[in-house]
């Protein structure tokens, strides 16, 4: 999700790159829906139906319904870590001219951020205005029920995302939890949790620690629109380098990303109100020496009260 979410830039300029008025997106709709109401964007196609699929084959096979659709368009942008991927045959085989690939990962070897890696790598001039995700009326609907049952909906509170796609750049979950305290405490903010299927064994954890005398408030396995909803409406939001974090600064949200192992010079998200602890080197091992509560707490002011 992380890499589609950073793409957004880039592919808001995509329509006047080719002169074209919009864009059909295709690939998993459940993170593509997230940018499905971008004026930019004409339709959402899912990649797993409609013969898609026969792009990756060998040789690839599309039904004749969908190269005519294909050809339709005025190019093909394929987003992979892969030169080789076959996608860029299937296309290429249709007839469909340009067919570039857009890079999916940053160069190892280089401190460039994955977005402006996209742009130079394509050979994209980057839009004039800056460009949100927009969360749609359904999810913050839901979002705006689902802070009602916990007591949110007419206050402010700070959104907490201790999860990644990997564990290795996940802070541990008791120094999160002493922190959600010391939020409460030092800020006077209550905190919401909101976990997603990868971190589904932090339920029991939280919720453990919540028999005590605290309050803990715990969302998990949310739909994408739903968690747009939700950060939307936050004060603030505090994450690892995750999907999630991109998430929130691209709704617009003061944003506090916490990188370990990786590094935000690559992977830092992109808003308007972004903050970034990276306490230690990309590639130590210590990546989280140093990064307290107390930071946290302190970097939160400065980011809120900007």
């Amino acid at each position: 999700m992380g890499d589609v979410l950073l793409a957004l830039p880039f592919l808001a300029a995509l329509p006047e790159h080719f002169r074209c008025q919009s864009l059909t997106l295709v690939g998993n709709p459940s993170t593509l829906e997230l940018l499905a109401n971008q004026p930019f964007v004409n339709q959402i196609r899912d990649h797993s139906q409609a013969g898609w699929s026969g792009l990756y084959l060998d040789p690839p096979r599309l039904p004749d319904r969908l190269v005519e659709f294909i050809r339709g368009h005025r190019a093909a942008l394929v987003l992979s870590a892969s030169p080789g991927d076959p996608a860029l045959t299937g296309l290429k085989q249709t007839g469909l001219v340009p067919v570039v690939r857009v890079p999916s990962r940053p160069p190892a070897d280089r401190p460039i951020h994955l977005t402006d890696h996209m742009f130079s790598a394509a050979g994209v001039r980057p839009g004039r205005q800056s460009v949100l995700i927009r969360p749609t009326d359904p999810g913050l609907e839901e979002a705006r029920c689902i802070l009602s049952g916990l007591g949110l909906e007419n206050r402010p509170w700070l959104a907490l995302h201790p999860g990644s796609g990997s564990a290795a750049k996940n802070w541990p979950i008791e120094n999160w939890l002493s922190s959600a305290g010391a939020v409460e405490k030092g800020l006077e903010l209550p905190c919401l949790f909101i976990l997603g299927p990868a971190e589904v064994h932090l339920t029991p954890i939280i919720e453990k620690f919540a028999g005590g005398t605290r309050q803990i408030r715990l969302v998990h396995n949310q739909p994408l629109p739903v968690v747009a909803g939700l950060l939307a409406r936050a004060r603030g939001y505090v994450g690892h380098d995750s999907g999630v974090t991109h998430l929130a600064a691209g709704l617009g949200r003061p944003t506090l990303a916490l990188f370990g192992p990786t590094d935000p010079a690559h992977w830092g998200p992109r808003g308007p109100r972004v903050s970034i602890l990276a306490p230690g080197r990309s590639g130590s091992d210590r990546p989280w020496a140093g990064l307290t509560p107390r930071r946290i707490i302190e970097a939160l002011k400065r980011l809120l009260d900007d």
